[in-house]
Parts: structure tokens; C-alpha cells; sequence
């Protein structure tokens, strides 16, 4: 399964993603899990250029594995 955490990130025009708060506080492991994978991820240059994709401050949901973050 998986779990969905709402946070507003910042798209830089490059494809990059910037976490810059979650919309409910999250415990330290799971900021710790989003911030890790966070840094992998990156916007299509496709998606920028189509326009489906606008850079600038944005909410997202962020899907995560359940099994992951047991525990945490």
C-alpha cells in the first residue's frame, strides 16, 4: 500500500524539486524518507515544456510505500 503526504514544494524552472513544508507535521523518519528521495526526483524537461508542469511554490501529494515507513 501506500500512503499520501501533502506537501508545498518549490519547482525550479531546471526540473529540480525543492520540499518546503509538509501541510501536517510529520514524525523526523518520515521527513527523513521524503527528504532522501525527494532529492531523486526531478521534473521531465517534457513536462516543463508541454506546460503541464508549471515551475514555481506548489502543493503536491507525495506517494510513499506503506512498508517503508512502519514504524516510523
Amino acid at each position: 500500500g501506500f500512503r499520501t503526504i501533502k506537501a508545498k514544494v518549490l519547482i525550479r524552472e531546471d526540473g529540480k524539486v525543492d520540499l518546503l513544508s509538509f501541510v501536517k507535521k510529520q514524525s523526523p523518519d518520515v521527513e527523513k524518507y521524503i527528504r532522501h528521495h525527494l532529492a531523486k526526483f526531478q521534473v521531465s524537461e517534457r513536462m516543463l515544456e508541454s506546460g503541464y508542469i508549471q515551475p514555481g511554490e506548489q502543493f503536491v501529494q507525495l506517494r510513499c510505500m506503506w512498508e517503508k515507513l512502519k514504524g516510523k
